[in-house]
């Protein structure tokens, strides 16, 4: 019995969440942690950088948004404390979702969440990480070394 509430609880959540393609056409849909700002001026965002997938179906968006919210929610990274939030782009030829972390420095932790996060995802594209603008002024040896270990790790 208990199982069967805890299913329906999950369901009834899960069909209450937001569908980014609700939304109109060259909009972005935010959900960030408390007290974080989703812009990369944010002083947690500063120093960081963002994983980006794209799709070009709605449904695609729809789902990896969905996965990729009950995957924070059930804190599924390792590395949870790195994460700022996520972002979804919808656009007219190809949506985006991006998945923002604080500190781009910590190569191993950006690895890690990228990682699960195409695990979660369950995409077989590539996925990139990009650098916020202070990030690449400030330190701009640790965009090529991320850049390559992109390309090497997915």
């Amino acid at each position: 019995m208990l199982i069967l509430c805890l299913h329906c609880c999950c369901c009834s959540l899960y069909d209450q969440v937001f569908k980014p393609s609700k939304l109109p056409g060259n909009a972005d849909f935010h959900m960030f942690k408390a007290g974080i700002e989703p812009k990369w001026e944010d002083p947690e965002c500063a120093n960081g950088g963002k994983w980006t997938v794209t799709s070009s179906r709605k449904a695609g968006l729809e789902t990896m948004w969905s996965e990729t919210l009950m995957a924070l929610i059930g804190e599924q990274f390792d590395d949870a404390d790195e994460i700022c939030g996520v972002v979804a782009s919808v656009r007219q030829r190809q949506d985006k979702l991006s998945l923002w972390t604080k500190n781009a420095a910590n190569e191993a932790a950006q690895m890690s969440i990228g990682r699960k996060w195409k695990e979660i995802l369950d995409v077989t594209d590539k996925i990139t990480y990009n650098f916020h603008v202070s990030v690449i002024t400030v330190w701009p040896f640790l965009f090529i070394s991320h850049l390559i270990c992109v390309i090497i790790c997915f």
